[in-house]
């Protein structure tokens, strides 16, 4: 379960336990890949686990990785982006849904355009930028 103010994994904790103030539970390595976005706005750290969907946090929102409380975030669409690994490779893909531009390492990505990331690359999402730290 991930923490929906923050995005960190939180295990097998229950939300009323995450709610109590307890700190999260660390990341065990059994959950598969994961990756890190850091917000170059407010320095916010989102924990990515492959095949996460980024979006806007909304009522609607089936995003898995739910982004709020950024300059900016009213123009990422509620589905804008996935990241995924694939053999210890991660890759960022824009999806169709997506109103607004994303781009890596300031290049624009088409609809649809699935491009690998590496540890550093910068990801953005409409107008909202992010580090990608990969382990």
């Amino acid at each position: 379960m991930l923490c929906t103010n923050c995005g960190n994994y939180l295990g097998g904790v229950g939300v009323s336990e995450a709610s109590s103030g307890k700190e999260p539970s660390p990341i065990p390595e059994d959950v598969g890949a994961t990756c890190r976005l850091e917000c170059l706005t407010t320095g916010k750290i989102y924990t990515i686990r492959s095949s996460d969907v980024l979006g806007q946090a909304h009522a609607t929102s089936n995003a898995e990785v739910q982004l709020e409380g950024i300059p900016g975030v009213e123009y990422i669409s509620r589905s804008h982006c996935r990241l995924e690994r694939s053999d210890d490779v991660w890759f960022a893909t824009c999806l169709e849904s997506a109103l607004n531009p994303t781009h890596c390492n300031r290049v624009r990505m088409a609809p649809g355009g699935r491009i690998r990331v590496r540890d550093g690359d910068e990801l953005t999402l409409a107008a909202v930028s992010f580090r990608i730290r990969i382990p």
